[in-house]
């Protein structure tokens, strides 16, 4: 939907043993994704650079793209957010279940990012 209705373009980071779940990912895609997995920091980085924003789990990428003060929406699971959390004022989490619980990540909606990601578009209209 970030495609269509916001005319994004999408980079995902994925690693090499993810590459059939992006190719599936990108069949269900109306239009071209980008994927990459990026094999420094270095690397990642750069594509980080290059990206508005960054909507992903709980992640050393979401950290960096938080450091690089990119808005940032990070989904967590089981994981403490409370300590693990990215760091930044343009950071939001999302959590739909009680600490812990294995499958609370599975249970975060499409409808719970948008409704962050529509926050960001209108807290930095003039940067997206």
């Amino acid at each position: 939907r970030l495609e269509t209705d916001y005319n994004c373009s999408v980079i995902v980071f994925h690693s090499d043993n993810q590459k059939d779940r992006f190719n599936e990912l990108q069949a269900l895609s109306k239009r071209r994704l980008f994927g990459t997995s990026a094999r420094t920091l270095h690397d990642t980085l750069n594509f980080l650079n290059q990206c508005d924003f960054f909507i992903g789990i709980d992640s050393g990428i979401g950290h960096m793209a938080a450091a690089l003060k990119k808005p940032v929406i990070s989904l967590f699971g089981p994981e403490n957010d409370d300590k693990f959390r990215p760091l930044g004022d343009n950071v939001v989490i999302i959590r739909k279940a009680s600490r812990f619980s294995d499958d609370s990540i599975n249970k975060i909606e499409v409808k719970d990012v948008l409704k962050e990601f529509n926050k960001i578009v209108i807290n930095n209209k003039n940067r997206l």
